[in-house]
């Protein structure tokens, strides 16, 4: 019992850790890119630029309040509660798809949207629709990727808690 309270310890902190650094990250990023791409003065920077721009805003805000939530919810976590409330939690917690899985996917299509337009004249390709699909497909490809790093650290490090504490649940409660 011990053993899992300290592996569930060790993991929310190493989550909490890496949520502040990514909102640090993206609290500093969103200014850094308002101010260069979006209301910079400086007349040679195109609409394209500044759209692009105003999609990277609009998605590192939106990172940076997800994982804003994230390190808050990691902060929060009480270890004093009685133990079957605390394991149901540890449950919850660690299920693999939960609702900022799926609140990530709107930073993602802002993202998309941004690198859409930074990408487009560098594709030498004539078929402006074709182009967009391959611009797209590298995009979405190079996310795909990215959450199936994510499946593996949450198989290798998260799942097993959530297994063993549901593990635990079913114990105490039969």
């Amino acid at each position: 019992m011990d053993q899992l309270i300290n592996k569930l310890k060790k993991e929310d902190r190493r989550n909490y850790v890496i949520s502040k650094r990514f909102q640090v990250l993206y609290w500093i990023m969103t200014p850094l890119y308002f101010a260069l791409l979006v209301i910079n003065p400086d007349p040679d920077l195109t609409l394209n630029e500044r759209l692009e721009g105003t999609f990277f805003v609009l998605s590192f805000i939106s990172f940076a309040l997800i994982f804003r939530h994230m390190k808050k919810s990691y902060g929060e976590i009480d270890y004093s509660l009685p133990l079957v409330v605390m394991l149901e939690q540890a449950v919850k917690r660690y299920k693999f798809w939960q609702l900022k899985t799926g609140l990530a996917f709107i930073p993602m299509i802002l993202m998309s949207i941004g690198l859409g337009i930074a990408y487009y004249d560098r594709v030498k390709i004539a078929d402006p629709v074709l182009r967009i699909v391959v611009i797209e497909g590298v995009i979405w490809g190079v996310f795909t990727l990215a959450f199936l790093v994510g499946v593996g650290i949450w198989y290798v490090k998260q799942k097993p808690l959530r297994d063993r504490a549901l593990q635990m649940l079913c114990e105490l409660h039969s």
